[in-house]
């Protein structure tokens, strides 16, 4: 079980207001969100998270946070949920 934030670019969530977004993470790991660089500037962390989806395939592609089910989070991933977001699929 992954409870530590995966490091990522400060760019990958560009233009998306983090401060008003809720970030969604597995229970017992809000406080690691919390301390580390870019997933501490979302504002309204949530301990809920109790297994990890691909929301692409309807499966589980073993990662949290991959969108797309390559097996890696990157940008593709944000950018396919802020698709998703602004009506663009």
């Amino acid at each position: 079980m992954r409870e530590r934030p995966i490091n990522i670019n400060s760019n990958v969530f560009e233009g998306i207001l983090k401060a008003s977004c809720d970030l969604h993470v597995r229970k017992g790991s809000k406080i690691r969100y919390e301390n580390q660089d870019v997933w501490k500037d979302f504002l309204i962390i949530v301990e809920d998270a109790e297994e990890w989806a691909d929301v692409s395939s309807g499966g589980s592609s073993g990662v949290y946070g991959d969108v797309n089910g390559d097996g890696v989070v990157t940008a593709a991933d944000v950018t396919a949920v802020y698709d998703v977001l602004l009506g663009k699929q």
